[in-house]
């Protein structure tokens, strides 16, 4: 097995500061063409149901959040936060939730959504 040092990332010996620059990058670009392109409406999260579209996603988290329900008053760190749909969902079930994220940009989505959705107080982006 090859032999990665502290400051690399899988086998390929790509530096984590470098998949660090290039996923924020990704997503700081992702993040400027929703802020341009989705209406509030759009951006706003449902309390009725889990914002993830696919089964499988879906299927799990209501697997794993029956299994921390009641979640009013849970704090919660979601690591990966991305544009906040989840962290948003989370705290309009009352949870206080801290999301972190390597995007800047992708945090000014998260925050923007947390706020639209009305949970701004129960969120927090880093």
């Amino acid at each position: 097995m090859p032999e990665t040092d502290a400051h690399t990332h899988g086998s390929g010996g790509v530096a984590i500061a470098d998949r660090h620059a290039h996923e924020s990058d990704t997503y700081d670009a992702m993040a400027a063409i929703m802020l341009a392109d989705l209406s509030d409406d759009e951006l706003r999260v449902r309390a009725d149901r889990i914002p993830f579209h696919n089964r499988e996603h879906g299927d799990y988290l209501t697997f794993a959040i029956d299994e921390l329900r009641p979640l009013a008053g849970k704090r919660i760190l979601e690591v990966g936060v991305g544009s906040g749909m989840l962290a948003a969902w989370l705290a309009l079930q009352g949870a206080d939730v801290t999301g972190i994220d390597v995007s800047g940009g992708i945090l000014e989505v998260a925050t923007k959504r947390a706020s639209l959705s009305g949970v701004a107080e129960r969120t927090r982006f880093v």
